[in-house]
């Protein structure tokens, strides 16, 4: 599974980022202490920066052009304007900040029938439509 924290804009802005370089250029969104603000202020790139705890108020922003981008993971992104009533393919990524793989992980102290279970239902999913239910799962869509 691939977790990204991605840099979104609105597609209608035509916006195009080629390095990390280019963000200074753009007034941006990000949630304060999340994972996004902290790869913003590695980059140094932190006064055009609007901050908030609330990813719904920075989604709206970024749909009413108060801001031109926005750097969330791309997970919660989509979940937070579907919340907000937002038109998801109205976004686009545009940018990403940074992409790890994501696992599974259980103590050793799980019973082994119970690790089983998990892993026959993922494989279900992998069969069930073609795979859909389990790239849904794993890639967020």
């Amino acid at each position: 599974m691939k977790h990204r924290v991605v840099v979104l804009a609105k597609k209608s802005s035509a916006i195009e980022i080629a390095s990390s370089d280019d963000l200074k250029n753009f007034s941006i969104g990000a949630v304060l202490d999340a994972v996004g603000e902290q790869l913003l202020r590695k980059l140094g790139n932190t006064s055009n920066v609007q901050i908030s705890t609330k990813p719904f108020l920075l989604v709206k922003k970024l749909d009413y052009g108060r801001m031109q981008l926005l750097v969330l993971d791309e997970l919660v992104a989509k979940s937070v304007m579907n919340s907000a009533g937002l038109n998801g393919n109205d976004f686009e990524v545009i940018y990403t900040l940074k992409e790890t793989a994501l696992y599974y992980a259980l103590s050793k102290d799980v019973p082994k029938s119970l690790v089983e279970l998990l892993q026959a239902a993922l494989d279900r999913l992998k069969v069930r439509d073609g795979g859909a239910d389990y790239d849904a799962l794993v890639n967020g869509r």
